[in-house]
């Protein structure tokens, strides 16, 4: 989607957009932290600790899409208009195609890192992070033709 608002109205708003997908999942992570350290009433008092496990964990793995989700989608936006300077504006597809796949790397990487790094041995890490990138890509290849008819939109 990224790619897409960048050709239709520029590197200035597809950074824009990164800046308010960065912000929605800071406030999201805000609500998971007030949401563990909130006092408990006695009543519910025998749920508190399987919430704060499910939460505890949702706090780590929202950290981690923070991380991931800026560096690799501004990184998307970069990479997507130099390609764009180099290639010239026809090809949507292949700029497109080009930043995904690097941003998708950046994006699986980081985000099984910060999520699972202590938690898992470095060797199933890998094997979560190669068949997720595969996915993603695979899946931005597909989404091509619907970005097109985005643009055309």
């Amino acid at each position: 989607m990224i790619d897409v608002i960048g050709e239709v109205y520029g590197k200035k708003i597809a950074k824009q957009f990164v800046f308010a997908g960065a912000l929605v999942t800071i406030f999201f992570l805000l609500w998971n932290i007030i949401s563990v350290l909130m006092p408990w009433l006695a009543d519910g008092a025998w749920a508190k600790d399987s919430y704060n496990t499910i939460f505890g964990i949702s706090v780590r793995m929202s950290v981690a899409s923070l991380l991931a989700f800026v560096i690799a989608e501004y990184q998307d936006v970069f990479t997507f208009f130099l390609f764009k300077k180099k290639f010239g504006e026809k090809r949507f597809w292949l700029l497109s195609n080009i930043s995904n796949v690097w941003s998708q790397f950046l994006d699986t990487t980081i985000w099984t890192l910060v999520a699972f790094l202590g938690v898992y041995s470095f060797g199933n890490i890998v094997g979560i992070i190669i068949p997720w990138f595969i996915y993603k890509v695979l899946m931005g290849v597909l989404y091509t033709p619907v970005s097109y008819l985005g643009i055309y939109l």
